[in-house]
């Protein structure tokens, strides 16, 4: 994500531009703005050249998690010549993996919860620190996963919430598994048994869970 916008965290900037590292008295305030676009690129593997850039102006939060990994910047999932992303406020987008093209924007259940804190923020022109929650260290966010048609994305603003399949031709939402599964912990394992997918997740009371990855069934 990219920070953007007028507003930006008034202390924060007076408290860097204090500090001669961060640019003393010309330091740029970018670092400090409250709201972000998402950013989707695609690279080439062979040359390292920029295919297309896909940018979701205004549809994200500039988050500052320090050593926590939030709810930002996760491995992307590809199926059947499309990527899937989770933004930063919880948007699930669906690309053509060929130019960027968004076919379906989707929602991990986190969207209008940090929407409010955000809108709040830009009114008080304070950043958001880990989107007001705390959680352990090395307890971030999840990848996303593609199986059988499936998309399966991590819930709440830290995974904190389970797991969501969501119809990788619509993104509607097929189901939802909350406890014994957190979508925080290591990113899901496929797992294919005969004609079947399944999902093979844990928590973080040490149990493992199977999940069918068509109907949510455990």
């Amino acid at each position: 994500y990219q920070p953007r916008g007028d507003a930006y965290d008034e202390v924060r900037f007076k408290s860097a531009q204090a500090r001669s590292r961060y640019g003393g008295d010309d330091a740029d305030p970018k670092p400090w703005r409250i709201s972000a676009d998402d950013v989707v690129l695609a690279i080439d593997a062979s040359t390292g050249k920029t295919i297309w850039k896909r940018v979701f102006e205004g549809k994200g939060i500039n988050i500052q998690s320090g050593k926590d990994p939030g709810i930002s910047n996760h491995t992307m999932c590809y199926g059947d010549g499309r990527v899937y992303a989770l933004g930063t406020m919880g948007r699930v987008y669906c690309l053509n993996a060929d130019d960027g093209e968004l076919i379906w924007e989707s929602d991990n259940g986190s969207v209008r919860e940090i929407e409010a804190l955000k809108n709040g923020r830009l009114a008080q022109r304070r950043m958001v620190d880990k989107l007001g929650h705390s959680h352990e260290h090395g307890r971030g966010t999840s990848g996303l996963l593609f199986a059988d048609g499936v998309v399966i994305v991590p819930t709440g603003t830290h995974g904190g919430g389970g797991l969501i399949g969501l119809d990788a031709r619509s993104g509607k939402r097929l189901w939802r598994v909350d406890d014994p599964v957190r979508g925080r912990q290591a990113t899901p394992t496929l797992w294919r048994h005969g004609d079947r997918t399944h999902v093979i997740a844990a928590n973080r009371r040490g149990q493992i869970t199977c999940i069918d990855a068509r109907s949510g069934r455990i």
